[in-house]
Protein backbone atom coordinates (compact mmCIF):
# COMPACT_ATOMS: atom_id res chain seq x y z
CA UNK A 1 0.00 0.00 0.00
CA UNK A 2 1.17 3.49 -0.80
CA UNK A 3 1.63 5.90 2.09
CA UNK A 4 -0.62 8.89 1.51
CA UNK A 5 -0.10 12.22 3.09
CA UNK A 6 -3.04 13.59 5.09
CA UNK A 7 -4.45 16.02 2.42
CA UNK A 8 -4.34 13.40 -0.25
CA UNK A 9 -5.86 10.89 2.13
CA UNK A 10 -8.70 13.29 2.74
CA UNK A 11 -9.34 13.56 -0.99
CA UNK A 12 -9.26 9.87 -1.35
CA UNK A 13 -11.81 9.44 1.41
CA UNK A 14 -14.32 11.93 -0.06
CA UNK A 15 -14.22 10.13 -3.29
CA UNK A 16 -13.35 12.93 -5.67
CA UNK A 17 -11.71 16.24 -6.31
CA UNK A 18 -12.63 19.56 -4.73
CA UNK A 19 -12.02 21.86 -7.69
CA UNK A 20 -15.73 22.81 -7.99
CA UNK A 21 -16.88 25.78 -5.93
CA UNK A 22 -19.90 25.37 -3.72
CA UNK A 23 -23.13 26.66 -5.26
CA UNK A 24 -23.39 29.58 -2.82
CA UNK A 25 -19.76 30.82 -3.20
CA UNK A 26 -20.16 32.98 -6.29
CA UNK A 27 -23.26 34.87 -5.02
CA UNK A 28 -21.59 35.50 -1.64
CA UNK A 29 -18.45 36.89 -3.25
CA UNK A 30 -20.52 39.02 -5.64
CA UNK A 31 -22.61 40.30 -2.72
CA UNK A 32 -19.51 41.17 -0.69
CA UNK A 33 -18.06 43.16 -3.59
CA UNK A 34 -21.42 44.81 -4.18
CA UNK A 35 -21.60 45.95 -0.55
CA UNK A 36 -17.95 47.01 -0.57
CA UNK A 37 -18.55 49.05 -3.75
CA UNK A 38 -21.63 50.70 -2.22
CA UNK A 39 -19.75 51.64 0.97
CA UNK A 40 -16.73 53.01 -0.93
CA UNK A 41 -19.04 54.90 -3.34
CA UNK A 42 -20.98 56.38 -0.42
CA UNK A 43 -17.84 57.68 1.29
CA UNK A 44 -16.40 59.14 -1.91
CA UNK A 45 -19.70 60.87 -2.72
CA UNK A 46 -19.94 62.25 0.80
CA UNK A 47 -16.36 63.52 0.63
CA UNK A 48 -17.09 65.18 -2.71
CA UNK A 49 -20.32 66.76 -1.39
CA UNK A 50 -18.52 68.08 1.69
CA UNK A 51 -15.83 69.66 -0.46
CA UNK A 52 -18.42 71.20 -2.76
CA UNK A 53 -20.39 72.62 0.19
CA UNK A 54 -17.22 74.07 1.71
CA UNK A 55 -16.22 75.63 -1.61
CA UNK A 56 -19.71 77.14 -2.10
CA UNK A 57 -19.66 78.52 1.44
CA UNK A 58 -16.27 80.14 0.85
CA UNK A 59 -17.46 81.59 -2.46
CA UNK A 60 -20.53 83.06 -0.75
CA UNK A 61 -18.41 84.67 1.99
CA UNK A 62 -15.87 85.84 -0.55
CA UNK A 63 -18.63 87.54 -2.53
CA UNK A 64 -19.86 89.25 0.63
CA UNK A 65 -16.31 90.37 1.39
CA UNK A 66 -15.95 91.86 -2.09
CA UNK A 67 -19.33 93.59 -1.90
CA UNK A 68 -18.65 95.15 1.51
CA UNK A 69 -15.13 96.17 0.54
CA UNK A 70 -16.25 97.90 -2.65
CA UNK A 71 -18.99 99.70 -0.70
CA UNK A 72 -16.49 100.81 1.96
CA UNK A 73 -14.10 102.09 -0.71
CA UNK A 74 -16.91 104.09 -2.35
CA UNK A 75 -18.09 105.46 1.00
CA UNK A 76 -14.54 106.49 1.87
CA UNK A 77 -14.35 108.57 -1.30
CA UNK A 78 -17.76 110.07 -0.49
CA UNK A 79 -16.62 110.97 3.03
CA UNK A 80 -13.59 112.77 1.62
CA UNK A 81 -15.77 114.69 -0.84
CA UNK A 82 -18.30 115.62 1.84
CA UNK A 83 -15.46 116.69 4.11
CA UNK A 84 -14.13 118.98 1.39
CA UNK A 85 -17.59 120.45 0.81
CA UNK A 86 -18.11 121.04 4.51
CA UNK A 87 -14.66 122.59 4.86
CA UNK A 88 -15.40 124.85 1.90
CA UNK A 89 -18.65 126.04 3.49
CA UNK A 90 -16.93 126.68 6.83
CA UNK A 91 -14.13 128.55 5.10
CA UNK A 92 -16.61 130.74 3.21
CA UNK A 93 -18.53 131.51 6.40
CA UNK A 94 -15.27 132.37 8.19
CA UNK A 95 -14.22 134.69 5.38
CA UNK A 96 -17.64 136.36 5.54
CA UNK A 97 -17.21 136.93 9.29
CA UNK A 98 -13.73 138.42 8.75
CA UNK A 99 -15.13 140.69 6.05
CA UNK A 100 -17.90 141.85 8.41
CA UNK A 101 -15.30 142.61 11.07
CA UNK A 102 -13.20 144.64 8.60
CA UNK A 103 -16.21 146.65 7.48
CA UNK A 104 -17.19 147.31 11.06
CA UNK A 105 -20.46 145.42 11.05
CA UNK A 106 -21.59 143.41 14.01
CA UNK A 107 -20.30 139.88 13.65
CA UNK A 108 -22.76 137.23 14.52
CA UNK A 109 -21.47 133.73 14.95
CA UNK A 110 -21.49 132.21 11.51
CA UNK A 111 -24.41 129.90 11.01
CA UNK A 112 -23.22 126.41 10.38
CA UNK A 113 -24.45 125.02 7.15
CA UNK A 114 -26.91 122.32 8.04
CA UNK A 115 -26.80 120.68 4.62
CA UNK A 116 -23.02 120.25 4.41
CA UNK A 117 -22.70 119.26 8.06
CA UNK A 118 -25.56 116.76 7.77
CA UNK A 119 -24.12 115.27 4.60
CA UNK A 120 -20.68 114.96 6.22
CA UNK A 121 -22.22 113.30 9.30
CA UNK A 122 -24.31 110.88 7.20
CA UNK A 123 -21.27 109.86 5.15
CA UNK A 124 -19.25 109.25 8.29
CA UNK A 125 -22.05 107.31 9.98
CA UNK A 126 -22.68 105.14 6.88
CA UNK A 127 -18.96 104.41 6.55
CA UNK A 128 -18.70 103.37 10.20
CA UNK A 129 -21.73 101.10 9.85
CA UNK A 130 -20.41 99.46 6.69
CA UNK A 131 -16.91 98.96 8.10
CA UNK A 132 -18.41 97.33 11.19
CA UNK A 133 -20.26 94.87 8.96
CA UNK A 134 -17.10 94.23 6.97
CA UNK A 135 -15.17 93.47 10.16
CA UNK A 136 -17.65 90.70 11.01
CA UNK A 137 -16.94 88.67 7.87
CA UNK A 138 -13.36 89.59 7.02
CA UNK A 139 -10.22 87.60 7.76
CA UNK A 140 -7.79 89.02 10.30
CA UNK A 141 -5.52 90.94 7.91
CA UNK A 142 -8.51 92.67 6.35
CA UNK A 143 -10.00 93.43 9.80
CA UNK A 144 -6.77 95.18 10.79
CA UNK A 145 -6.89 97.32 7.64
CA UNK A 146 -10.55 98.13 8.32
CA UNK A 147 -9.69 99.19 11.88
CA UNK A 148 -7.02 101.50 10.53
CA UNK A 149 -9.51 102.96 8.06
CA UNK A 150 -12.04 103.55 10.85
CA UNK A 151 -9.45 105.41 12.91
CA UNK A 152 -8.45 107.55 9.94
CA UNK A 153 -12.09 108.38 9.16
CA UNK A 154 -12.72 109.29 12.79
CA UNK A 155 -9.59 111.45 12.75
CA UNK A 156 -10.96 113.34 9.75
CA UNK A 157 -14.47 113.68 11.15
CA UNK A 158 -13.51 114.75 14.65
CA UNK A 159 -10.57 116.98 13.66
CA UNK A 160 -10.78 120.36 15.32
CA UNK A 161 -7.82 121.91 13.54
CA UNK A 162 -8.59 122.74 9.90
CA UNK A 163 -4.85 122.78 9.16
CA UNK A 164 -4.68 119.05 10.00
CA UNK A 165 -7.32 118.24 7.37
CA UNK A 166 -4.85 117.48 4.52
CA UNK A 167 -2.90 115.15 6.80
CA UNK A 168 -6.11 113.41 7.87
CA UNK A 169 -7.23 113.00 4.26
CA UNK A 170 -3.82 111.61 3.32
CA UNK A 171 -4.06 109.14 6.20
CA UNK A 172 -7.54 108.12 5.03
CA UNK A 173 -6.25 107.56 1.48
CA UNK A 174 -3.36 105.48 2.84
CA UNK A 175 -5.72 103.40 4.99
CA UNK A 176 -8.04 102.88 2.04
CA UNK A 177 -5.13 101.68 -0.10
CA UNK A 178 -4.04 99.33 2.71
CA UNK A 179 -7.56 97.87 2.84
CA UNK A 180 -7.54 97.32 -0.90
CA UNK A 181 -4.13 95.65 -0.68
CA UNK A 182 -5.25 93.36 2.17
CA UNK A 183 -8.32 92.23 0.22
CA UNK A 184 -6.22 91.64 -2.90
CA UNK A 185 -3.78 89.56 -0.87
CA UNK A 186 -6.67 87.56 0.61
CA UNK A 187 -7.82 86.66 -2.91
CA UNK A 188 -4.26 86.29 -4.27
CA UNK A 189 -4.88 89.11 -6.74
CA UNK A 190 -1.75 91.15 -7.19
Amino acid sequence: MVALSPPILLLAQTGGTTDAAPWWGVPVIAGVFLLLGAVVGYFFNRLQDDRRAKREKLERWDQNLLNYTSTVMTMTRQLIEDSADHESVLSTLSELAVHQMNVGEQVDPPPLSEASGQSFYESFDALMSETSSLQLIAPEAVREAVGSLQQAAAGLYFATNPLARPENINLLHTSSAALEKAVRQHFDIM
